[in-house]
């Protein structure tokens, strides 16, 4: 029994230990890893085939490329080596994306994106008080942000400065502008230039001596000029803003900079001062349209404008006295404008159906204009 007993444990001792030996973790320490080291290689020489060396911003300082390309070049003679070790691995890895920061830092920087933000917190800073009244921000606000826009002008005024350091200032001022318009009571008041088309404080179809305006879209051969009149009825002031069916539309790009978790509310007095019947004797209305947009290509290049919002308000058959109309729209949080310039613009047609045209002369006056966010 006691025999039985003993070979019953031997044997018992002996599946533990092949238990055991079974659930002993593999050893992986001659294993060289090395996909991560050629993935950064592909991608590195992928991307210098999209950069080119100059003296414009986005461009890359002359010799800059070959300093990129000696690394990457290294770095593939140790990914090709079959006896490198994981350390060289690692260390060829390393070597290549510091060089990848290196090449970045040797771009002309975009200063005058960095310029667009500063500007814009500049005219922030300059245009809001601190106080109790809608608009106003509390006391002690205004410094928060002077701060940020001090920290800016440092860093623009380097001689060494590069694409990192732009980096950290524009999301430094982003998160200063974020903060202090937080912190706005109530409606934010957005500045439009001549907003009641008081200037030059005469009557002109020449857009290019009112301030702030200009002239909407591709202006064809058949087409009259918009233009400021002097209007008895003037919501604001003498002078209003007169265009057409058979007119060009105006535009006006803001100071302000799309911000997001926001909704902009734009308000604009508007009156039908005529509307012809066509030449069948028809009569049809008129309809005003308004848009945010944003210019991708520079004020007024409308080939590469982006549309943020539109609103078509139809004023009727006949001519009628101002009244006010009002646009809002509400910014995504993830939206791709946020930061860019916004502007406005404003057209006057029966139809925007370009297969069934209406051919009927209409005038359409706008007065006395605002912009707020919220």
């Amino acid at each position: 029994m006691k025999a039985r007993t003993y070979t019953i444990f031997t044997f018992a001792l002996f599946a533990f230990g092949m238990i055991i030996s079974c659930n002993e973790p593999e050893d992986y320490s001659d294993i060289v890893y090395k996909n991560y080291l050629a993935y950064e290689i592909d991608q590195a020489i992928t991307f210098l085939t999209t950069t080119s060396e100059g003296t414009a911003e986005g461009t890359y300082k002359t010799g800059s490329k070959q300093a990129y390309i000696d690394v990457i070049e290294a770095s593939s003679v140790v990914n090709a080596d079959e006896d490198a070790t994981q350390v060289e691995i690692d260390e060829a890895y390393s070597a290549l994306l510091q060089a990848s920061l290196d090449f970045y830092n040797r771009m002309n920087p975009f200063i005058s994106q960095t310029l667009v933000i500063l500007n814009y917190a500049r005219y922030i800073y300059t245009n809001t008080e601190e106080g109790t009244l809608e608009g106003n921000v509390a006391a002690g606000s205004l410094a928060g942000l002077k701060e940020a826009i001090d920290s800016a002008n440092q860093t623009l005024s380097r001689t060494d400065v590069n694409q990192t350091m732009l980096d950290k200032v524009n999301a430094d001022l982003y998160s200063a502008l974020e903060t202090f318009n937080s912190g706005i009571i109530g409606k934010s008041i957005i500045n439009i230039t001549n907003s009641g088309f008081e200037l030059p404080g005469y009557e002109t179809d020449d857009f290019a001596e009112v301030p702030g305006w200009g002239l909407y879209g591709v202006i064809e051969s058949w087409m009259f000029s918009a233009a400021t009149a002097r209007n008895d009825s003037a919501p604001e002031g003498d002078y209003i803003a007169r265009f057409g069916t058979y007119t060009t539309g105006i535009y006006q790009q803001l100071p302000e900079l799309v911000q997001t978790n926001s909704t902009y509310n734009l308000s604009v007095d508007v009156a039908l001062l005529s509307n012809n019947i066509d030449w069948q004797g028809d009569k049809y209305p008129a309809v005003l349209l308004s848009r945010f947009i944003v210019f991708e290509g520079g004020a007024g290049n409308y080939t590469f404008a982006t549309v943020l919002s539109e609103q078509y308000d139809t004023l009727g058959l006949d001519p009628t006295a101002f009244q006010s109309l009002s646009h809002t729209f509400r910014v995504d949080n993830n939206a791709a404008y946020v930061g860019k310039k916004i502007s406005v613009d404003f057209i006057l047609r029966h139809t925007w159906d370009t297969q069934n045209p209406i051919y009927a002369e209409s005038y359409v006056g706008i007065d006395n204009l605002k912009l707020t966010r919220e």
